[in-house]
């Protein structure tokens, strides 16, 4: 009898340190799900700012006489690389 009393008991204290390790996780995969969500919302951010960039660019370069265009390309290229 006291063969299964204490192995209840093991059983017991096992789970309960699943349970905190379960919840130890969650609480974990919170902040990490909350910083990949801020981090893609940067690189939303980050790409239409970048598409604004290059549109304003673009009609720079079109407006520039033709010794400028070139080096205006030169700079497409290198900021694309």
């Amino acid at each position: 009898m006291e063969e299964i009393k204490a192995e209840i008991l093991s059983l017991s204290e096992r789970y309960s340190d699943k349970c905190l390790e379960s919840a130890r996780l969650e609480e974990e995969l919170g902040v990490v799900s909350k910083q990949l969500a801020q981090a893609q919302q940067t690189c939303v951010q980050l790409d239409a700012r970048n598409r604004q960039l290059r549109a304003h660019l673009v009609a720079d370069t079109e407006d520039s006489p033709p010794s400028l265009r070139i080096q205006d390309e030169l700079l497409v290229c290198l900021i694309k690389a």
